[in-house]
């Protein structure tokens, strides 16, 4: 498998995630989005992407799942660009699509990676993927950012580049991703797994508890944004990226203390950091604070996850 070609995909499909969807929350508040449908839409990367992906648990073909699911997203891009956008019931339906094909494109991304992590040289390009991708999904976000601002017509214009983009890596991904043996996939029954093993399953149960929990904030911080802080795009674009600028300047620090002491570190970073969050908004009078929040916890929070 040419991993020039994989670089160049994930290069150019975290460019486009990072276009437009650090936003999607923000806008449908911006857009009049019901409160139940902003909920949605702020849940919708998490859950529906990872719903769609347990029917796919014994998929074979992974490169062409992943060629049609890029296919797809490229379509349902062009659909928020010219339809859905703007009208709240169309762009929550389409972005809950957008999430759940996006959620099989990153389940067959993660399972070509898999395969090459195997290589003796497999960990090193991993970190190669994750850097290059990371940076490219930042610029991405601030060149949006930049450019819309507080004018939110032009988003349509965004999409409509997030959709292109797509489309062309949908082309390339045909041309220059080949097919392999279906038998060399080999995905292990997550409920045999459970059934085996007590502590990973009350691990699971404790981890759904608190998601659930924390997922309750979720749909406050973009009515938060728009309605208490006036923030615009340029002021989330910048969150996003002194959030994963954080992560990228922590990532040496924050992996050599997990290395002494992981159970310390997955408490402190995983989930204690989560506090700053909410009760940055609660207490924060404007955007200043919420830049700071996400300085240093945004980014020991990412790299602990």
């Amino acid at each position: 498998m040419d991993h020039k070609k994989l670089k160049n995909y994930i290069l150019i499909q975290n460019l486009a995630n990072g276009l437009a969807s650090p936003f999607m929350s923000f806008l449908a508040a911006v857009i009049g989005v019901p409160n139940v449908g902003i909920s949605i839409v702020s849940s919708a990367s998490s859950f529906f992407s990872g719903v769609v992906q347990l029917p796919l648990r014994r998929v074979r073909r992974v490169e062409q799942l992943l060629k049609f699911s890029t296919l797809l997203l490229a379509v349902l891009w062009f659909i928020m660009a010219f339809i859905a956008y703007g009208n709240p019931i169309m762009y929550l339906i389409t972005y809950v699509l957008i999430a759940g094909v996006g959620g099989a494109n990153s389940f067959a991304w993660a399972l070509i990676m898999e395969r090459l992590s195997r290589g003796s040289r497999g960990g090193w390009v991993l970190a190669n993927f994750a850097f290059y991708g990371s940076i490219g999904s930042l610029l991405a976000t601030l060149i949006t950012g930049v450019i819309v601002g507080s004018n939110y017509v032009v988003m349509h214009y965004v999409f409509m580049t997030t959709a292109s983009l797509i489309f062309i890596n949908a082309i390339n991904a045909w041309g220059g991703i080949e097919s392999a043996d279906p038998s060399d996939q080999v995905i292990t029954e997550p409920l045999s797994m459970l059934r085996s093993n007590r502590k990973l399953t009350r691990f699971l149960l404790i981890n759904t508890l608190f998601a659930i929990v924390w997922s309750f904030a979720w749909p406050l911080f973009p009515l938060a944004q728009v309605y208490l802080l006036n923030m615009n795009v340029e002021q989330l674009a910048i969150v996003n990226v002194i959030s994963g600028v954080s992560t990228l300047v922590l990532q040496r620090f924050v992996g050599r203390w997990f290395d002494r002491n992981r159970r310390l570190v997955m408490f402190l970073g995983g989930r204690f950091l989560l506090v700053t969050f909410p009760l940055s908004y609660a207490l924060a009078n404007n955007v200043y604070v919420i830049y700071l929040a996400n300085t240093g916890g945004g980014g020991v929070h990412e790299l602990c996850l």
